[in-house]
């Protein structure tokens, strides 16, 4: 078999050899076969394993973004209740300075119809001093005329010298009178 030829070889030979050929191609095959299987299970069990990590990686990412969309959530609403309680208590205040001015003007508005009243009763008490003393005014015009004439006849006084006498009469009784109606 050393340099023989393909010719010079026998039957159990070529047969040996190509069972040898065939035992080897199988055993080749299988071998491939064997590594490719395990290859692709790594290949199947690295892609879970990144599938997984990926997976796990997302569900953390996720959670990452809820808590912090919560946590702005809060920091918002936390925001909102600060500025509506500072406007309620703005309003409240408001309303406080409001009902004070409304007392104010409830309290001047009364006041004023107060000195009203008294300004009608002291105009309403004018009004009748003047009415006695344009009265009075008027009776000691016509006294004053009657005694004239009754002094100008009884004393035969000038009608000059009458009047003044009767006028200083008058002019008492008239103070007299004047002083009870301004009491």
């Amino acid at each position: 078999m050393d340099g023989a030829t393909l010719a010079e070889l026998g039957a159990g030979e070529i047969i040996a050899a190509l069972i040898g050929i065939l035992v080897g191609g199988v055993i080749g095959v299988l071998a491939v076969r064997l590594l490719i299987g395990q290859t692709i299970g790594q290949a199947r069990a690295e892609a879970e394993a990144i599938k997984e990590a990926a997976r796990r990686e997302g569900e953390a990412e996720s959670e990452k973004i809820r808590l912090e969309a919560e946590r702005k959530a809060l920091e918002r609403q936390q925001a909102l209740d600060a500025e509506i309680a500072e406007a309620r208590a703005e309003l409240k205040e408001s309303e406080r300075r409001l009902a004070k001015r409304e007392d104010l003007f409830d309290r001047k508005e009364e006041t004023l119809a107060l000195k009203e009243q008294q300004v009608t009763r002291e105009a309403e008490a004018l009004r009748e001093r003047e009415s006695k003393v344009s009265a009075l005014e008027k009776k000691a015009e016509e006294l004053v005329r009657q005694q004239t004439a009754k002094l100008e006849q009884v004393s035969g006084l000038s009608p000059d010298q009458a009047k003044e006498l009767l006028l200083a009469r008058v002019e008492e009784d008239c103070r007299h009178d004047v002083a009870k109606v301004v009491r």
